[in-house]
């Protein structure tokens, strides 16, 4: 009745390796993710600190109206923080956005429906990311607050 292509399973087995292989790719897609943020970290820390650079006669000026040190450090971290969140929720909402056009384009290619879920592993991860951003903006921002203010303004 059967030909010789025919094999016999155990579905549990075959549900097993497959929760196997399913649990393999998060644990990539976790790493990729932990990478992602460190990138991301390093990305705010290079742009703060060009910032900050660039800005060092514009931070003495307003050091030389008035603005204490710490004036300074709170603009500028504020400023990371800013950018620490626009990114996280466009991040969030990329990454969202992504994994369920993925989930459409398979299960239009294989007629095997992919359920996106969403957890509360993602505004985790936003805030976790922040707060790396808050971090990455420490050292621009000490670096502005304590510019020589004479020194910056000598040069006109």
């Amino acid at each position: 009745v059967f030909g010789p292509d025919v094999q016999a399973v155990v579905p549990y087995q075959e549900l097993a390796a497959l929760n196997r292989q399913v649990s393999q790719a998060q644990t990539v897609l976790s790493a990729v993710a932990v990478g992602a943020m460190v990138i991301a970290a390093t990305t705010i820390f290079l742009a703060m600190y060009g910032s900050v650079s660039d800005r060092r006669r514009d931070l003495a000026i307003l050091r030389a109206l008035g603005a204490s040190r710490q004036r300074i450090l709170a603009i500028v971290l504020v400023e990371c923080v800013v950018v620490s969140v626009l990114g996280a929720i466009f991040g969030v909402a990329g990454g969202i956005a992504g994994a369920l056009g993925v989930g459409s384009a398979i299960t239009d290619a294989s007629n095997v429906q992919v359920i996106v879920q969403t957890s509360l592993i993602e505004p985790a991860l936003a805030l976790a990311m922040v707060v790396l951003g808050l971090l990455a903006g420490l050292v621009p921002a000490t670096l502005g607050a304590r510019g020589d203010v004479a020194g910056q303004l000598a040069p006109i």
